[in-house]
């Protein structure tokens, strides 16, 4: 079983990382237009990376739902954006 820290770690590294591809995406999306709905779903999945990273530090609940549903609207703010271009 992994240790609380190890959790933390990798759910940091995966935030870190995506954080890095949603910088670059922005800024090619002044370049290429057809980057931006990208660029929103990634932002919509670090949102939710984002609240698993929260669960273990805030115990309210508000938050994290805060979160998951910022998520769940650039996600679908992105597929929108695909389908109607």
């Amino acid at each position: 079983m992994k240790s609380s820290n190890e959790r933390i770690s990798t759910g940091l590294m995966i935030q870190f990382c995506l954080l890095i591809v949603l910088i670059i995406l922005v800024i090619s999306s002044f370049i290429w237009k057809w980057l931006l709905p990208i660029a929103d779903i990634i932002a919509g999945l670090m949102f939710f990376i984002i609240a698993y990273n929260k669960r273990d530090f805030y115990k309210k609940k508000y938050i994290i739902l805060f979160l998951i549903t910022f998520g769940l609207f650039f996600i679908g703010l992105g597929v929108f954006n695909f389908i109607n271009g």
